[in-house]
């Protein structure tokens, strides 16, 4: 498909497609090693805060109600975290 598009649009195209390449890349790499930080209660916390993500993207799309998906995005850094406070055994114990 890059190559259809570099001979439509030119060497631009080409360059964008690095680009793409590097970031979806470091995003890939960044995950992968996150995830051996994260414990299972802590993946399935996560993927509940993105399955909610996804699906107010989807009330959005179908105009339902505007949702401010970025007002989302903290959640999914904070639900890792608060997952390892108050999931910990050690928390009742304080």
């Amino acid at each position: 498909m890059m190559i259809i598009f570099s001979a439509i649009y030119g060497i631009g195209a080409i360059f964008s497609a690095l680009s793409v390449f590097v970031v979806q890349g470091s995003l890939t790499v960044f995950g992968t090693s996150l995830d051996a930080l994260l414990t299972d209660r802590m993946r399935t916390e996560l993927f509940s805060a993105g399955g909610l993500a996804v699906i107010a993207i989807g009330i959005n799309l179908l105009e339902i109600k505007k949702i401010r998906l970025g007002s989302l995005l903290p959640g999914l850094v904070f639900t890792p975290i608060l997952v390892w406070i108050f999931a910990s055994p050690n928390f009742l114990s304080i």
